[in-house]
């Protein structure tokens, strides 16, 4: 599922709707469930989505004003359109 995110991940950082959130993708190998994190940031914010390799993900967005959590969700994800539903439910 790992492949599958970082394919959804790459288009998200190539589209052209995306570039203002300035978005970066790195892919993490130091365990037996490997991850893949999306960072993206805005005028006010930042944010990060990891992924794991079992499906698992976990987005946050914090405020740079306020420091504050804005948006938090943790979960399981079977496809890509799983994941791209909660990265829109988030921005």
């Amino acid at each position: 599922m790992l492949n599958s995110f970082v394919s959804w991940a790459s288009q998200i950082c190539s589209l052209p709707a995306y570039l203002a959130f300035q978005p970066s993708l790195k892919i993490n190998k130091i365990s037996d469930n490997s991850s893949a994190t999306l960072d993206f940031e805005g005028e006010n914010f930042i944010g990060r989505l990891t992924f794991w390799n079992d499906g698992s993900y976990f987005i946050e967005i914090i405020d740079l004003n306020t420091a504050e959590t804005i948006f938090a969700k943790k979960g399981y994800a079977m496809s890509t359109a799983e994941i791209n539903k909660v990265f829109q439910d988030a921005i």
